[in-house]
């Protein structure tokens, strides 16, 4: 067995100077679209919880993926490490909804969950 990088209450350290730069709070919603037998779409939200959060714009460096170039106007979004967040999750912050486009892969040490968010219509 290997030797930790660093002991784990500096991990919780760490992940607690992180939500201190959470200014804002927001909403998510699980959604779950199904199809009637008569072809008629029906969404349905669920709460999934509220977190502490920041949203910030992309920069032009962070859309440089084909995908996010055709969606220029998306964010990102910042929660708790052990926040719940999926993509095609709604979110509500301030006045907006945004859609979860996609949600960082989960690494070792994380301190905080990313994921781009687009802003709906």
């Amino acid at each position: 067995m290997g030797t930790r990088l660093f002991p784990a209450n500096d991990l919780y350290w760490l992940r607690s100077l992180q939500d201190d730069a959470l200014p804002s709070t927001c909403v998510v919603y699980s959604v779950t679209e199904t199809t009637g037998a008569s072809g008629e779409q029906t969404r349905a939200t669920a709460l999934v919880g509220t977190y502490d959060c920041r949203l910030a714009a992309q920069t032009a460096m962070e859309r440089q993926t084909a995908e996010q170039i055709a969606m220029p106007d998306t964010f990102i979004l910042t929660i708790p490490h052990d926040g719940t967040l999926n993509p095609t999750d709604w979110v509500v912050y301030s006045s907006g909804t945004y859609e979860v486009q996609s949600v960082e892969r989960s690494k070792s040490w994380q301190t905080v969950k990313r994921a781009i968010v687009r802003k709906l219509v």
